[in-house]
């Protein structure tokens, strides 16, 4: 963690997280008030995790606590849909679920559908009532020879997507992706990340089966940490699935009231494999996943029905994207960039990046004022909420910046 985000997260730690918190963290993950449809494209490792306890093959008990959470679930599976789609899961074939030629009817089908398609995975049980309407949630997974990727673990997107089992590709799919997500702002959309593989699937090739996981490790953090930045809607989200599969003290879970992904292993194959020679993630590493994914999940949806806008994302680096700000009657969109201000170095400070200023948009539009003062009603750090005012500041060492400084007797827990 750098500085600039030590100083923030110690403000935040120091002054804001008093017992009163305990129950902000418990809403956060709190189940739905009313069902919610979710629908679950998978083939057998997810069919597994959707199982209950049997003796037939590994189980995740997924099933049944998504019934304990309020969730009414469907699945897709093997021979599914127009044009058997449900037979593609693989990364290339995202694309076309989602953006191709044929992704109109593929989703039409796809949240009407509300069969459970258990195929030959094991059952599992859910709400007795569908309660109408479309599927609300989609989550989709690829299954783990998706974690044998060639290429180099910092390849950046390709320029457009192919049928290529790489890292550059396989990001170039998911930036593919995010141009339909955005304009269904309705639907909550969750990707579980391929599980790890068993170091004894890789076949021979060109790169060693360790330089192979090593890339599924990169683009897994890559869709967790880096996918998303500059994204400006609450309806996308990532469980990585990998990682909880790859040993039993890495973590992607709701912990001590946060999102904590954690990675404590060198091994970046499976650690919980069904057999010497067979992937599939056992019933330990199943119900460990169901542990982690579950809260998550809530959290997720809790944070989605918050609304798209309602809530702004301080990154990592503490920049924060401003979908809509409107001032004499014009909606403006734009990122503030965090600035280390020499002369008052205790103080929060950004500046607005004029290369991202274009036209707002959105329901929750911030007033600016004649002072040009930001009044930000939530905004989220570290999967906490805050509430502050920027004021503007007027920099002598940058005359025609822009720069707001953060009013620390505005800040308060959301």
């Amino acid at each position: 963690m750098n500085l600039k985000c030590l100083k923030m997260a110690v403000i935040m730690a120091v002054l804001l997280i008093p017992i009163s918190s305990l129950w902000l963290y418990a809403a956060h993950i709190a189940p739905p008030t009313s069902v919610v449809k979710l629908i679950f494209i998978h083939h057998s490792t997810g069919g597994n995790w959707l199982a209950s306890p049997n003796t037939e093959q590994p189980y995740g008990g997924l099933g049944s606590a998504l019934m304990t959470n309020n969730y009414f679930v469907s699945a897709t599976n093997y021979g599914w849909g127009p044009y058997s789609i449900g037979d593609a899961t693989d990364i290339p074939n995202w694309p076309d679920w989602f953006t191709g030629a044929d992704s109109a009817t593929i989703l039409a089908a796809l949240y009407a559908e509300n069969d459970q398609n258990v195929g030959d995975f094991g059952s599992w049980p859910r709400l007795t009532t569908d309660p109408g309407g479309e599927n609300k949630i989609v989550m989709f997974k690829s299954c783990y020879p998706n974690s044998d990727l060639f290429g180099n673990p910092g390849d950046p997107p390709a320029s457009e997507v192919s049928d290529q089992y790489t890292v550059s590709n396989a990001k170039a799919v998911y930036n593919n992706l995010l141009t339909y997500f955005q304009t269904r702002q309705d639907k909550l959309f969750i990707v579980i990340t391929a599980p790890p593989q068993n170091k004894n699937d890789y076949a021979s090739d060109y790169q060693t089966p360790d330089e192979r996981a090593a890339n599924a490790r990169a683009f897994n953090n890559w869709l967790l940490n880096d996918w998303l930045k500059g994204y400006p809607y609450n309806n996308v989200a990532v469980f990585d699935y990998y990682n909880v599969l790859t040993g039993a003290d890495s973590h992607h879970r709701w912990y001590n009231g946060a999102v904590q992904h954690v990675i404590n292993t060198d091994s970046n194959f499976a650690a919980y494999p069904d057999g010497e020679w067979n992937s599939h993630p056992n019933t330990t590493g199943q119900l460990k996943a169901t542990t982690e994914f579950v809260p998550l999940l809530n959290y997720y949806h809790n944070r989605f029905i918050a609304g798209a806008n309602a809530c702004l994302c301080v990154g990592g680096d503490l920049s924060i994207w401003i979908p809509c700000a409107q001032y004499g009657g014009t909606k403006y969109a734009f990122t503030l960039v965090f600035y280390s201000n020499p002369g008052d170095p205790s103080g929060l400070y950004w500046k607005m990046d004029t290369s991202t200023l274009t036209t707002g948009s959105g329901a929750a539009c911030i007033t600016v004022g004649t002072d040009l003062r930001l009044p930000v009603s939530c905004a989220e750090y570290s999967s906490v909420q805050y509430e502050f005012t920027l004021n503007y500041y007027s920099n002598p060492a940058d005359p025609s910046g822009l720069y707001w400084k953060m009013d620390m007797s505005t800040l308060f827990l959301h």
